[in-house]
């Protein structure tokens, strides 16, 4: 047997080059794994829960999380924008080392918990990145996934489409870092001397962490319709109507929102074109939702609705007077 000796200097300027590269290995910068605009064609859904106990919490200490949770769920608008396909890219470059296809993309609230058990991923994949480092990507549509195992991959290449399949109720794809096992949140890296905000070094690209600056709330959609509107007819793309009729049996003015907490003012309005208020409805949450969908509406009577530009508002209003922050979004539709 040869053994191979050092001096003392020599051993320990060995070890500083091994830490330094191992130290290089241990810190990826990811790009966005979705190829989308984060804040006009997608969002962040959840974040990755930091609180270790039954309690959720993201990394600004937020309420945007579950309980357990391991990513950072990036969903898109809906069923539709689903159907004309959203790319997930590779977040860095790696090899693949697990590919699941083949599940359905179905709301697994109407199918059941039960029948995703064991793989609540879904259709998905998962890239080694050398170095103990792993990215998840999981939800992806049924037959989208373009990747196989074995295969390099560089970074921003397609690894499939979003969808609907494992545990999920609505389009998005779940992102979800490992280093040697061990689930990170890349908004936090490895190293974070604060309980709340990001990490010394965050795992995100410069350009990818400004597009992804932390949303208390997110307000992600709104229409009108003529009609009361659900939740899962609006997830289908309807009641996006941009103009109703002028003898519509009702003008409805419906919003959909991420984040919401317990004790939030929800404000809804419609303003008829004489800038007068229609209807107007104030409604304090009486619970956190990680997702909440509301709407305002009014029949119309014997006479037929004005003509012109109707104007839909949510405002939402958390946290007390010195403290208080506020969040809105306007929609318009035109009745002749």
């Amino acid at each position: 047997m040869i053994r191979f000796s050092f001096p003392p200097i020599l051993a320990l300027l060995a070890c500083l080059v091994a830490f330094g590269a191992g130290q290089a290995a241990e810190a990826p910068k990811f790009a966005l794994p979705v190829d989308c605009s984060p804040g006009e064609n997608c969002w962040i859904v959840n974040y990755f829960d930091s609180d270790p106990g039954p309690d959720a919490r993201d990394y600004a200490c937020g309420a945007r999380s579950y309980d357990g949770h391991g990513g950072t769920d990036f969903g898109i608008r809906d069923l539709p924008a689903m159907s004309q396909g959203v790319r997930v890219l590779a977040a860095a470059p790696g090899r693949v080392r697990a590919v699941r296809d083949g599940m359905p993309d179905i709301d697994v609230g109407d199918a059941g918990r039960h029948t995703v058990e064991g793989r609540e991923c879904g259709n998905g994949a998962v890239i080694d990145h050398a170095g103990g480092w792993t990215t998840q990507y999981c939800h992806l549509r049924r037959g989208s996934l373009v990747v196989k195992v074995g295969d390099e991959i560089d970074t921003g290449q397609e690894v499939g489409l979003v969808g609907l399949s494992g545990l999920t109720e609505f389009p998005h794809v779940e992102f979800a870092v490992r280093f040697n096992g061990k689930k990170v949140d890349p908004f936090v890296g490895l190293d974070r001397p604060q309980t709340c905000g990001p990490g010394r070094a965050t795992l995100w690209k410069r350009q990818v962490r400004e597009a992804l600056e932390y949303q208390p709330l997110v307000i992600f959609n709104s229409g009108f319709s003529d009609a009361t509107p659900k939740s899962e007819e609006v997830r289908r793309g309807q009641h996006h109507d941009p103009v109703l009729a002028v003898d519509s049996p009702a003008l409805v003015f419906w919003v959909e929102l991420f984040g919401v907490r317990a004790g939030d003012r929800v404000r809804l309005r419609i303003q008829a074109p004489n800038g007068e208020d229609l209807v107007e409805n104030w409604h304090t949450l009486e619970k956190t939702q990680a997702h909440r969908f509301q709407f305002v509406g009014k029949r119309r009577r014997n006479q037929s609705w004005s003509p012109g530009r109707y104007r839909g508002e949510v405002l939402v209003v958390r946290g007390a007077a010195d403290t208080q922050q506020t969040f809105r979004r306007n929609d318009e539709v035109e009745v002749r």
